[in-house]
């Protein structure tokens, strides 16, 4: 198996451009390509022209189901230390930002900064929102995609000042759907902080959901953009 996933990725290193499915991104000759099987990556040095960590951090793999050994396919950009991974029921983005942990915590913590933090386009505004201060609140906020104006109420699930902030978003009145936004915040020098930031739907499980809904709903470049848009707030 450890052969075929060296094939795999000398195989992709070697091609110009490569469709993947990070939502019809194609990735060009500058950005590396990496399988990963269970969480560890595998690429032989030869294979990849940016410095690259052995593994990827446990914490990265907490959300929604347990681990499974299906693929996932991780790109890196040789211009930024950032990684972005995404399998069949997640995305994750991993990269180094301006500002400190208190600083980033702040602006994630109060929902009227989430439309100048979305890189997709699609949140509006937030709906009488207060700064969040505990798992077990709710803020609303209006949503658009084209043609259709709506609304999402999301469940603060994990609040860690300074360090973690987690929720799930819901139809305004009604439980979550299994879909969960992270973002965990950790210094890594002066004024700089590593955000991961995860989008997991592997907890949605509605048939009805799964039928009208296509995953993932937002890109792995929209979600690169948020981390930067972030940083640039701080």
């Amino acid at each position: 198996m450890r052969s075929l996933l060296v094939g795999v990725v000398l195989m992709l290193a070697a091609a110009a451009c490569y469709p993947s499915f990070f939502s019809g991104e194609t990735l060009n000759a500058d950005t590396e390509i990496v399988v990963l099987e269970s969480g560890e990556l595998q690429p032989p040095p030869e294979a990849r022209p940016c410095p690259i960590a052995a593994s990827r951090p446990p914490s990265l793999w907490r959300a929604g189901a347990p681990r499974t050994p299906e693929l996932a396919v991780a790109r890196r950009s040789c211009d930024s230390p950032g990684m972005t991974t995404q399998t069949e029921t997640s995305i994750v983005v991993d990269d180094v930002v301006d500002g400190t942990p208190a600083r980033l915590f702040e602006i994630l913590a109060d929902p009227a900064n989430h439309q100048d933090i979305d890189g997709s386009g699609m949140v509006r505004s937030a709906t009488g929102s207060s700064p969040v201060t505990d798992v077990g609140q709710t803020f609303v906020m209006d949503m658009r995609i084209p043609g259709r104006d709506y609304q999402m109420e999301n469940h603060i699930t994990a609040f860690e000042p300074g360090r973690l902030i987690e929720w799930k978003p819901a139809r305004v009145g009604s439980e979550p759907i299994g879909m969960l936004w992270r973002w965990e915040l950790e210094a890594v020098g002066d004024d700089k902080t590593r955000v991961v930031h995860t989008y997991d739907w592997s907890a949605v499980t509605d048939p009805a959901v799964l039928e009208r809904v296509t995953f993932p709903r937002v890109p792995a470049a929209d979600l690169e953009r948020s981390v930067r848009r972030l940083g640039d707030l701080a």
